[in-house]
């Protein structure tokens, strides 16, 4: 009891739920897309931007364009919000895209993790250029050419994370033996 009293003193319980709940003053960063906003604003990426529903009413605050989507779902009509649904299914994302003719997207890789997927399989078109905890930021090709795609490595380095592996730690994780769901249930 008293460990979980003190990760809600500290906010540590919000932290590690990822909730957009705390307490005491200040923003949860890690819940909202703080760190996209400000890269977009810092280098005036100032274009047309597609966003997943999760970050909209934060960018629509922090930016000063309009964004795709936000939380007011009582505003948007049924036909918009099931377009937008619908591109999270599988090779569908370019739809909106095509549509809409966004410069720049911006979505919460947690909650719409299946964009990651479908923005790679397009990497001639859109680049990631920018990814925190909570947010990535995808150029299409055309614009601002001078950012380069994200490098993840130099990103770990840069928060002085160990981002090699020793080749006793590759085989140990190439040597996991694999279990199966009827012995990982029966030793349970």
């Amino acid at each position: 009891m008293a460990l979980f009293i003190l990760l809600l003193w500290n906010n540590g319980y919000y932290m590690l739920s990822r909730s957009g709940i705390k307490t005491g003053a200040g923003l949860h960063t890690t819940a909202y897309p703080v760190g996209v906003g400000n890269f977009i604003n810092t280098n005036a990426l100032h274009e047309r931007l597609v966003n997943d529903f999760n970050t909209g009413s934060w960018l629509e605050w922090q930016l000063p364009q309009p964004v795709f989507i936000d939380g007011r779902l009582e505003v948007m009509q049924e036909t918009f919000f099931a377009e937008y649904l619908n591109s999270q299914q599988p090779d569908s994302l370019t739809v909106l895209l095509q549509k809409y003719k966004p410069r720049m997207v911006v979505f919460d890789y947690m909650s719409s993790g299946s964009w990651h997927r479908q923005l790679a399989k397009l990497s001639d078109e859109w680049r990631m250029v920018f990814a925190d905890e909570t947010a990535v930021l995808y150029l299409h090709k055309n614009y601002r050419e001078e950012f380069q795609p994200f490098n993840f490595r130099l990103y770990l380095a840069q928060r002085k994370l160990n981002n090699e592996l020793t080749e006793t730690q590759k085989r140990e994780l190439l040597n996991i033996p694999v279990k199966s769901a009827v012995h990982r249930f029966y030793h349970a």
